[in-house]
């Protein structure tokens, strides 16, 4: 069996043994900001760090946009085992901005075994 999630790393997405590409997608939904024209951002990094193919989305937003979700995927990647991705989100508000508050589980990632 593959074992793509770990317990002891939860914000990981590792890629096992004897698999040669994947591909990758996550999404993510902010709950309203009080800040006008902030900027959001959502990308997957891969071993700690920006990599060629990177999926990247930036997007700005009005003040008390509510539920604003964001999605990024990749292309096919090729990859080694044991590269892991996890999913990262950068906003410039100056405040916390909370995530799913009014759907549960909409913030997730997803890492599809091609071969």
């Amino acid at each position: 069996d593959a074992v793509i999630y770990s317990a002891g790393a939860p914000t990981r997405l590792t890629v096992p043994a004897g698999v040669g590409r994947v591909r990758l997608a996550g999404n993510i939904r902010y709950a309203s900001s009080n800040v006008d024209n902030a900027a959001f951002r959502l990308f997957i990094y891969k071993n700690g760090a920006a990599f060629a193919g990177i999926p990247y989305t930036l997007s700005g937003t009005n003040s008390g946009t509510f539920g604003y979700t964001m999605n990024v995927s990749s292309g096919i990647l090729n990859v080694s085992p044991a590269d892991y991705f996890e999913l990262m989100t950068q906003q410039n508000t100056g405040g916390n901005v909370d995530t799913g508050t009014d759907v549960s589980y909409a913030t997730w990632m997803s890492l599809e075994i091609i071969e």
